[in-house]
């Protein structure tokens, strides 16, 4: 009898053992969709995206073809989110969205790269409004609908955890932790860690997040857009104290300051050390590659490689 495949790295949608970019159209100036950007394993891309969520996401629409228009507004997680060896999508609509305020879809990945024929009812797996809601029974406040969320690894089941950042009615903020019971879109549970940000605030309002799976971990990329600052905290994982484990990096000072630019992680360049892909105005996709990690004095190097534009279509 043959031998399964290995389950595909974390952000690999296509087969090919490499890390692809995936990033939500609708903004920056890329089409309305779910784009899959072929990763080159140096900091490339394929020079054209497929269009992987042309068929919607199975949720607006059910049982027809839907609209590319289905993820405008959307945040979009990789991961193996039907607890099988290839890799899924997870999108998240954050409160402000129009739609579907608080709510998420998983999408099942096919393995190679093509469409996800989202109008089959086995290829999506609907997470009501409210799933990523909790009541602190401390001070007696509801933890509303994160502003963010995020892949936090597999931890007791083959299911992704999740990990973001969310508020109270109080003005707080914090991260939080929403971990897996073993099923497809089974978040039922959402922790408040007591977890200060990369600076020793409180305003974790004001931070972004992105995360890679790496032969060691989790990644943890955290963003202050109004700072510059970026931060690394490498295999990070929840504790039973309601805190969290990981190694802190100060990667950049300056990055992006005052920049919109969206976020996405995964090995880059397959050397087992997350990197980021950001994607900015007029669809420019920047590989930046992590290196030169020194967990005595906290740093590391993060090195922008050359742009592309992220194209929806073949250049005339």
């Amino acid at each position: 009898m043959a031998a399964s495949p290995a389950p595909a790295v974390d952000a690999d949608l296509n087969g090919d053992n490499l890390t692809d970019l995936v990033a939500i159209g609708g903004d920056h100036g890329i089409a309305s969709g779910l784009w899959l950007a072929s990763g080159k394993g140096n900091g490339r891309i394929a020079p054209v995206a497929a269009n992987i969520g042309s068929h919607g996401n199975g949720v607006f629409s059910p049982g027809t073809v839907g609209s590319p228009t289905d993820f405008d507004g959307a945040q979009v997680l990789t991961g193996h989110f039907f607890g099988t060896d290839l890799q899924d999508v997870l999108v998240y609509y954050p409160p402000a969205h129009t739609r579907a305020p608080g709510g998420a879809v998983v999408l099942r990945g096919n393995g190679d790269g093509s469409t996800i024929e989202a109008e089959f009812d086995q290829n999506y797996h609907n997470i009501s409004a409210g799933t990523f809601t909790g009541f602190d029974w401390d001070d007696f406040q509801t933890i509303n609908n994160p502003i963010q969320l995020a892949n936090a690894g597999a931890h007791g089941t083959t299911y992704p955890d999740l990990i973001g950042i969310a508020g109270k009615d109080d003005g707080s903020s914090f991260l939080t932790y929403y971990p897996n019971n073993g099923t497809a879109g089974g978040y039922s549970e959402v922790f408040a860690l007591s977890v200060p940000t990369p600076t020793g605030g409180t305003d974790w309002n004001t931070w972004t997040i992105a995360t890679a799976q790496t032969g060691s971990g989790t990644a943890l990329f955290l963003r202050q857009a109004s700072t510059g600052k970026l931060f690394l905290w490498n295999d990070f994982t929840r504790t039973a104290a309601g805190t969290a484990g990981y190694t802190p990096y100060l990667l950049s000072d300056t990055f992006h300051t005052g920049e919109d630019v969206t976020l996405y992680a995964a090995d880059v360049d397959s050397d087992g050390t997350g990197d980021l892909w950001t994607v900015g105005d007029r669809g420019v996709a920047v590989a930046w590659l992590v290196s030169n990690l020194d967990s005595a004095a906290s740093t590391g190097t993060v090195s922008a490689q050359r742009s592309q534009k992220l194209r929806t279509r073949m250049p005339r």
